[in-house]
């Protein structure tokens, strides 16, 4: 293996997969365990050295809701079909992968929205022609400490809880206590959707703690008796945590096509990418296995929703 030092990302590989996870988030959540290959693996403050890139290397770098979990799935089943085919999947966020897709460092970003026309506008200076397709859509899902008695809100409430306007839980219903924010980190793509969908762009309320990863809010919260998040499906089963509806809609229901805080992530590539990297992508989008492996993690799958 040629080594070098990482000092801002832990890269971990396994059967051909690699898997990069921010140095902060491991600070902020003392570790990580994940099933890889049919072995668990815990890694805890642990950096390590990366292999030289290969030319059978596909590269995939961008949001953490998809390429802490999903993506990673699906590369281990895409191996099956062909063995000879390695990842690197770097999820770092979109914000922090955009520049090193532009830049040519990456053959696919995994992004949970879509691109913004300013971003877009970037590509085509350099020339440069991408393709979108659709990875999942899910749900941002309010979730709070399973002893908080609050089991649904309005979209109003939901705004004022976090834009700072209600500060305290009795007014919507709960305790006499403070109300407690946990939001993605600054560099997640959810941190400004979220408020694009829940408090038409307003900022969080003061005090709001700002989480990297897409587990570590709900993590917080459990040990939080007086928090509230946002997590993605896949974080909303966890043990110790409510799910909230929003105007009476549960967003792990089977009329989660009427949830009104629902988003899309895509998968962006060049048009002039190569062969494996467009069959990979297509493979991912639209084959009958990927489809389930989708829908087990618990996202949903796109034109399988109904409204």
């Amino acid at each position: 293996m040629g080594a070098r030092s990482l000092y801002h990302f832990v890269d971990i590989e396994d059967q051909g997969v690699r898997w990069r996870f921010d140095h902060g988030d491991l600070l902020a959540s003392r570790g990580l365990c994940f099933l890889c290959g049919g072995v668990k693996i815990v890694f805890a403050l642990i950096v390590l050295g990366v292999s030289q890139l290969r030319a059978d290397v596909v590269r995939m770098r961008g949001s953490d809701t998809l390429g802490a979990k999903l993506v990673p799935m699906l590369c281990e089943e895409y191996r099956k079909r062909q063995p000879d085919l390695n990842f690197e999947i770097a999820a770092e966020g979109i914000a922090i992968s955009l520049p090193d897709f532009l830049a040519g460092k990456a053959d696919v970003l995994m992004a949970v929205r879509a691109l913004r026309a300013e971003e877009m506008e970037r590509f085509e200076k350099a020339g440069i022609a991408l393709k979108r397709v659709d990875a999942a859509m899910d749900a941002f899902v309010i979730a709070v400490n399973a002893e908080n008695p609050v089991r649904e809100l309005s979209r109003a409430q939901l705004e004022g809880l976090f834009a700072g306007d209600i500060t305290n839980w009795k007014a919507v219903g709960g305790r006499d206590a403070p109300v407690s924010l946990h939001v993605r980190s600054t560099a997640s793509g959810s941190y400004k959707d979220f408020k694009q969908a829940a408090m038409k762009g307003r900022p969080y309320g003061k005090g709001a703690i700002k989480l990297p990863g897409g587990e570590s809010p709900g993590i917080m919260v459990r040990k939080d008796i007086n928090g509230i998040t946002y997590v993605g499906p896949p974080y909303a089963r966890a043990k110790g945590v409510a799910v909230v509806r929003i105007d009476g809609v549960d967003p792990l229901g089977k009329d989660v096509g009427r949830y009104p805080l629902l988003r899309h992530y895509y998968y962006y590539y060049r048009s002039d990418a190569r062969a494996e990297v467009v069959e990979l992508v297509r493979w991912m989008s639209s084959s009958p296995e990927a489809r389930k492996i989708v829908a087990g993690i618990g996202f949903l799958v796109p034109n399988e929703v109904a409204r």
